[in-house]
């Protein structure tokens, strides 16, 4: 439907009216008939003679969800939830959105729904242990995490949720093992790196550790915290004068998220 719809968009209605204006029989007719189907691709999964259907409820959320208008999201997809209540993809995207505006219980909720409408839902164990996390609770996020990986054992974001729940728990090998993981999987993984060199500071190898922070760096320049974290190594290495041009530069970067934070 996707490539379909994106030709219709790039050069259907334009040319379209303009073939109404001045085309043959035969464009005008091609032309109509197009712009009919068009319709029909949009608007059909909404549309049935037994009513709106669950699939065209959640295609609407995602659209108002890329809009930014994340409350008329939500009543989308409750409205899919009353046309088909085991609709897992509903459910796991309702549990992303409460837990983007921090209702942490409700989103654990969705996920959980999501996972018993489709036992084999990686991403949906993924996004429950990160919100166990949000909670507090490392032990139960690893359960949810190890689900996670086994069903999809090649996922680098599943591997750093599991290092993350291991390093919380205070399991710094382990999750040292999961976070190489990751880093094998998707090399220019910045956040991955950057917990990796927090694990090797915290067993005092800071070298290491300043490695991890600039391949940090390397994939994501703007990364505040790894330029704080990498700052902090070098001074622990005596390289006092770059450790002060990483703090003033995760300072900048900080003010700036902040000042476009308050332009929204």
């Amino acid at each position: 439907m996707v490539p379909v719809l994106t030709l219709f968009a790039g050069a259907g209605l334009g040319e379209g009216f303009a073939l109404f204006k001045g085309g043959s029989v035969r464009q005008v007719l091609w032309c109509a008939a197009a712009l009919l189907l068009s319709g029909v691709l949009v608007y059909w999964p909404l549309v049935r003679k037994s009513g709106p259907s669950a699939t065209g409820y959640s295609n609407m959320a995602n659209a108002l969800a890329q809009q930014g208008r994340i409350a008329e999201a939500i009543e989308s997809l409750q409205r899919a939830l009353q046309v088909k209540p085991n609709f897992a993809l509903a459910h796991y995207n309702l549990g992303n959105l409460r837990a983007s505006q921090g209702d942490l219980d409700r989103a654990a909720r969705h996920y959980e729904k999501a996972i018993r409408s489709s036992p084999d839902f990686a991403d949906a164990f993924n996004n429950l242990g990160n919100v166990l996390l949000r909670r507090g609770a490392p032990g139960d996020a690893l359960l949810q995490f190890r689900k996670a990986l086994e069903i999809s054992p090649n996922r680098s974001e599943f591997h750093f949720g599991l290092a993350t729940a291991l390093a919380r728990a205070g399991n710094i090998e382990e999750a040292i093992v999961h976070l190489q993981r990751a880093i094998e999987i998707q090399p220019d993984f910045p956040e991955a790196h950057h917990r990796l060199g927090m694990a090797m500071a915290a067993k005092g190898e800071m070298d290491k550790a300043v490695d991890q922070f600039r391949l940090a760096l390397r994939a994501k320049p703007d990364f505040a915290e790894a330029h704080e974290s990498l700052g902090r190594a070098l001074a622990e290495l005596g390289k006092r004068d770059e450790a002060i041009g990483h703090y003033q530069e995760a300072l900048r970067i900080m003010k700036s998220r902040r000042e476009s934070l308050r332009s929204k």
